[in-house]
């Protein structure tokens, strides 16, 4: 069974790895209000955290669209809104 679970981890490394290759092509059309709402909330370590764990789960229960589509989910759960 044991290569079972390898062949399931490597499915959804590769479901991560196609989320993040969207993020990077879409990265460009994040609009500019939205951008500028992300860059504030960079205040601390609590912060960096967030960001950490929203990206670990990108491709784990985490498939956004687009970069904008991350962007704003980290907006939201910044500020209570998720």
């Amino acid at each position: 069974m044991l290569w079972q679970s390898g062949r399931s981890r490597d499915a959804r490394s590769a479901r991560a790895a196609k989320s993040f290759r969207r993020l990077v092509a879409t990265a460009d059309q994040v609009e500019t209000e939205i951008l500028s709402a992300y860059a504030e909330l960079w205040e601390g370590e609590a912060d960096r955290t967030a960001h950490r764990k929203l990206l670990a789960s990108v491709g784990y229960g985490f498939f956004p669209l687009s970069a904008s589509e991350f962007v704003i989910r980290f907006i939201a759960e910044r500020t209570g809104g998720a």
